[in-house]
């Protein structure tokens, strides 16, 4: 005789997504960044990395919360970046994640690329998507 045995799994606080295309690769951590989840987006930009990509863009804004360890992780990976020849830039998030970098002062040692609607904006988004085709607001990295 053979069971079925559900067992409830409490729901996850964190996951990150990921979109490559070529040498550029967008990662996006969703939910929250903090000392129990650094370890899970680190080890996906390292392998990302190690696969071949040459840049890497992270996504902040799907984040609802970013503690210390998030921070030391972000100056880290790009401390890394520079030292291993790679690229990392970051796409801030709301308020409540820019405040982190606001009160640290750390926006102006982190690699940030402009925000929505800016000019820098268009030029520093990754190249994701069909080779040749227009980005539209509903693709995942863009949302």
């Amino acid at each position: 005789m053979s069971a079925l045995i559900c067992v409830a799994r409490p729901e996850r606080s964190f996951a990150v997504e990921v979109w490559p295309d070529r040498e550029t690769v967008c990662v996006r951590p969703v939910g929250e960044l903090d000392l129990a989840t650094v370890a899970e987006l680190r080890e996906r930009v390292l392998e990302l990395v190690q696969a071949g990509f040459a840049s890497v863009l992270i996504d902040l804004r799907r984040l609802s919360f970013i503690d210390v360890a998030g921070l030391r992780l972000l100056l880290q990976l790009s401390q890394r970046a520079t030292e291993d020849g790679w690229r990392l830039s970051l796409r801030q998030g709301d308020q409540r994640v820019r405040r982190l970098f606001e009160l640290t002062g750390t926006a102006q040692r982190l690699p940030f690329v402009g925000s929505p609607g800016s000019r820098g904006y268009a030029r520093a988004r990754p190249a994701l998507g069909t080779p040749g085709r227009a980005f539209t607001a509903d693709e995942p990295w863009r949302s």
